[in-house]
C-alpha cells in the first residue's frame, strides 16, 4: 500500500476490511498478553465515555448478536487512543496494517485472475462448440421432424 517514495495506493473493500482486522488484531493480542479486560482497556482509551467497556466490545465485536454483529467501522482517534493505551506504537500498527492489507488485495487479484482466465478458456471452446452445432442441430431436428411424420 506504501510505494518506495511514501506513496499510498487507495484500499478496496478487500484492503479495507484486511486493515482493520489487522488492527483489531494487534489490539487483541497485546490486551491478553498484558492481561487487561476491557473495563480497564475502556477506562484508559476512552475516559470520556460513560460506558467505555462497551465502547471497546463495540469496536473489537460489534453490536447486535447473531449474523448481525458486526464490528464498528474503525475511527482513526479511537484507534490511536486504544494503542496508547496499550502502549503499542502506532506507527507499527499500521504499517503492518497496510501490508496485510495489500497481501489480501493480491490474493483477491489472482483469484480474480484465475477465474478471468477459467472463463476464457471456456469462451475459447466456444467457437469449436459453435461451429458443430450449425451442423450437429439442423440434422437432429430433420431426424426428430422425419419420426414425427
Amino acid at each position: 500500500m506504501i510505494g518506495g517514495k511514501g506513496d499510498m495506493q487507495v484500499l478496496n473493500e478487500t484492503g479495507m476490511a484486511a486493515f482493520e482486522e489487522s488492527i483489531r488484531k494487534a489490539l487483541e493480542e497485546r490486551r491478553k498478553v498484558i492481561g487487561m479486560t476491557e473495563q480497564a482497556l475502556g477506562s484508559l482509551a476512552f475516559p470520556h465515555v460513560a460506558d467505555s467497556r462497551r465502547k471497546v466490545q463495540s469496536i473489537r465485536k460489534g453490536q447486535g448478536s447473531g449474523e448481525n454483529r458486526k464490528p464498528q467501522q474503525l475511527r482513526m482517534t479511537d484507534v490511536m487512543n486504544l494503542l496508547a493505551a496499550l502502549g503499542l506504537p502506532w506507527e507499527k500498527v499500521i504499517k503492518q496494517a497496510f501490508a496485510d492489507a495489500e497481501t489480501a488485495q493480491k490474493e483477491e487479484q489472482e483469484k480474480i485472475s484465475k477465474m478471468v482466465d477459467d472463463i476464457s478458456s471456456k469462451i475459447a471452446a466456444c467457437p469449436g462448440y459453435y461451429e458443430k452445432a450449425k451442423v450437429v442441430l439442423p440434422r437432429a431436428l430433420e431426424e426428430v421432424k422425419a419420426t414425427m411424420k
